[in-house]
């Protein structure tokens, strides 16, 4: 330790040691510094090299330094000595990591020779793969391929095509190519279509990331399936021509039909003898079958092409079991056999489903109980299986005392294929394609049949059918509003809610004709305020809201938005929807809206649906049942089958009308220009113009002409053609007498009662 006047107060060493340059420390210590300094210094009379460390500091408010000396050849020996011990220590470890390495590569070898192994099989599995394999990277191009993909692409070899870009599909040439031959069942994405001259080849494509040699890459497998496609498209060619055939051959049935059921309505309505009565009501019965069985044909055709649709609108179920007990007088008419039916009480009273369908299903099977039994009886139980949020299955039990079915005989008439044993099985089996089309419905349905014989009922007789159906529960949300007040129509203050593209006049309109007091909105992000607002106001409060559903109005999105605002528990919600999809109903039905309508709809339909929500409207001066018809209506048939044109002629007469006739849509075009006509029946089907291309042309002269369409052609397309063609009513032939009494009540009542 050093003093400021370079004196040695401290001096830890035992030997003399005098030091050099220690001035340099002074000045340090004078201007604060810290820093190392070599110098030499006199120990024991021998002069050497020293290094030392100072900086300065103070003490009882005087200068000093500290200073670290030692010589500087202990640093160098220190530094040999570790220097020496670090480098042995490095090579010892670096032979001793050497020596591990060297072991686990040896050790390695054979896993290494078996991956090889591996490797190289599975090259030779992807080259001898009956099935195109690449793999390319993100600029497409081809890394590694085998020779079937090279094949595919006309490339000589694997080596030819490996380096080469990995073509791109014509999006054009394999989506053209499924919208002809798919019908849309496929996904183009999933094809490449590649064109060998005239033919096309078919490759199923799979595409997945892989990681070839440290680049992130592609691999697409190809599988050659022109074979299977060429067996599709041969087989659904064939169930087209099927059902092309079906709807022809019903289309050729139904028109004579029409004249033996048209006249065997006529006949009924005048007097006759018991026994004429006798062979008229068989003549009938006859062509009622014939008709049943060829709607039966045609169901068939429409679920093996898959054409057949279950459909989801409410009915009352109890209602439609127990139509079964007429379905089934009908089929056990003059027989000893009696028909009881029981729903068991906790069935829900109102259902979703498919309520034409069901009827089938009831139909075909009771058709077929009453045909196999002679006496007895036959009981049908429906009951509830389970309610699982809403989604309820049922379950449905019919036994009958009939003839016993071996397991292999309940398999031909219950099976999934029509053969003439089937028909046969039963002496006198009147139930056609009854039961088959049955099992398919319930199928369809979302269900299971099952048929076993004996019954249970009576000994080793009859036969015991048991199935089930998914429906929903169609139970609406209960609202808490007085009705009482509401007695007339004109006291359902109505708020109509819509987009803001336009008003519907015409739907408007219809609603004033009800007699409601409306209001029209635009739906707006403030329209839930206001709602709210008018709740506060009893005496001008809303009662009923009405949303107004299209292509450019979304109504589900305003009905939900009234929902979350917990406002449906306060008003009726109605919806009309002129854009229906598939699950429309079932989600009005999760969001509080009371009535589902798909626009057009019956106006009669609304009026009841608007009795049954305000219930204490008086209804002392609805509509009677019998209404007088205008007289002297103008009528037009316009068909080419004269036999149609006779029946409907014959039909019109008897109700007290004449018409004019026109044999194709040209001439009925042209007689409906010259004379104003109120109600022109139309066939769709004629020469020189078709029903569809008239009536446009009937329309574009006169818009409010009514056009009835009177044609065997029952399938869905001709409906929707024909509705676009501007045609009023859709009527399938053969043409009751009590539709055409409808009819013409609907369009042409007077008001005054008979």
């Amino acid at each position: 330790m050093l003093s400021d006047s370079g004196e040695i107060i401290f001096n830890n060493s035992e030997t003399r040691i005098d030091y050099f340059q220690t001035d340099k420390i002074l000045t340090a210590i004078e201007s604060g510094a810290i820093a190392n300094m070599v110098h030499r210094a006199s120990v024991n009379g021998e002069t050497e090299t020293i290094i030392s460390s100072y900086y300065s500091t103070q003490l009882l408010t005087k200068d000093l330094a500290l200073v670290f000396s030692a010589p500087t050849d202990f640093f160098q020996k220190y530094i040999t000595r570790n220097s020496i011990f670090i480098v042995a220590g490095t090579l010892l470890l670096i032979l001793v990591i050497i020596y591990t390495f060297w072991r686990f590569i040896r050790s390695g070898k054979p896993e290494l020779l078996r991956l090889k192994q591996s490797e190289k099989t599975l090259l030779q599995l992807i080259e001898a793969m009956p099935a195109g394999v690449l793999i390319y990277n993100s600029q497409r191009k081809v890394l590694m391929a085998n020779s079937m993909a090279a094949t595919f692409y006309s490339y000589k070899d694997v080596s030819e095509m490996v380096g080469s870009i990995f073509p791109e599909t014509s999006i054009y040439d394999t989506s053209n190519y499924f919208s002809k031959n798919s019908g849309g069942a496929f996904d183009p994405d999933q094809f490449v279509i590649l064109k060998r001259g005239d033919d096309d080849v078919i490759l199923l494509r799979n595409t997945i990331p892989v990681d070839f040699l440290g680049e992130e890459a592609s691999m697409t497998l190809l599988m050659d399936v022109t074979i299977l496609e060429a067996a599709r498209r041969q087989e659904a060619k064939a169930n087209l021509a099927k059902s092309e055939f079906l709807a022809r051959m019903s289309y050729e049935v139904r028109t004579p039909l029409n004249g033996i059921i048209g006249m065997t309505d006529i006949i009924d309505s005048h007097g006759m003898h018991e026994s004429v009565k006798e062979i008229v009501l068989m003549l009938r019965k006859s062509s009622e079958t014939l008709l049943t069985i060829i709607n039966d044909m045609l169901d068939f055709s429409k679920i093996e092409t898959d054409k057949l649709i279950i459909n989801e609108i409410p009915f009352s179920l109890r209602e439609e079991i127990y139509f079964c007990e007429e379905i089934a007088r009908t089929y056990i008419a003059g027989k000893p056999v009696s028909f009881t039916c029981v729903v068991e009480e906790n069935v829900p009273e109102n259902i979703i489903s498919d309520p034409l369908r069901l009827r089938q299903i009831f139909a075909g099977l009771i058709r077929h109980a009453a045909a196999s039994t002679k006496e007895g009886k036959i009981s049908l139980r429906c009951f509830l299986k389970n309610n699982i949020k809403g989604i309820i299955t049922l379950g449905f039990e019919l036994l009958d005392t009939g003839a016993f079915f071996t397991g292999k005989d309940l398999g031909m008439i219950f099976g999934e294929e029509v053969s003439l044993e089937s028909r046969a099985s039963v002496s006198g089996d009147e139930s056609g394609f009854g039961t088959i089309l049955a099992v398919q419905l319930v199928g369809l349905m979302g269900g299971e049949l099952k048929a076993e014989s004996p019954s249970g009922l009576s000994g080793e007789k009859g036969t015991r059918v048991t199935f089930t159906i998914v429906a929903y529960s169609n139970d609406k949300t209960v609202k808490d509003i007085d009705m009482s007040a509401i007695t007339q129509p004109e006291h359902i203050r109505t708020l109509v809610i819509s987009g803001q593209q336009g008003r519907d006049e015409d739907l408007l309109n219809d609603l004033h004709k009800l007699g409601l007091n409306i209001t029209v909105t635009s739906f707006q992000k403030s329209t839930p305020s206001q709602i709210r607002e008018n709740l506060k106001h009893p005496d001008d409060r809303y009662n009923l809201i009405i949303i107004l559903d299209d292509r450019n109005f979304n109504g589900f999105e305003a009905a939900e938005v009234l929902y979350e605002n917990n406002l449906t528990g306060s008003f009726i919600i109605m919806m009309i929807s002129s854009n229906d999809m598939e699950g429309n109903y079932l989600k009005s039905i999760t969001i509080g809206v009371d009535n589902y309508f798909i626009k057009p709809f019956v106006p009669g339909d609304f009026r009841n649906a608007l009795l049954e929500n305000f219930p204490y409207i008086r209804t002392d001066e609805e509509i009677p049942e019998v209404q007088l018809l205008k007289k002297d209506l103008r009528i037009l048939v316009v068909d080419d089958n004269k036999l149609t044109q006779k029946v409907i002629s014959t039909m019109l007469r008897t109700l007290g009308y004449s018409c004019d006739v026109a044999g194709d849509g040209k001439e009925g075009s042209r007689m409906a220009e010259k004379k104003k006509y109120d109600l022109i029946f139309m066939d769709l089907l004629m020469p020189v113009m078709n029903g569809f291309d008239a009536s446009r042309e009937i329309l574009s002269h006169d818009s409010e002409n009514l056009i009835v369409a009177l044609t065997a052609d029952n399938m869905p397309e001709a409906r929707q053609k024909a509705e676009l063609s501007g045609i009023s009513e859709f009527i399938t032939k053969p043409l009751r007498l009590k539709e055409l009494k409808e009819l013409l009540s609907r369009h042409f009542s007077t008001g005054v009662t008979d």
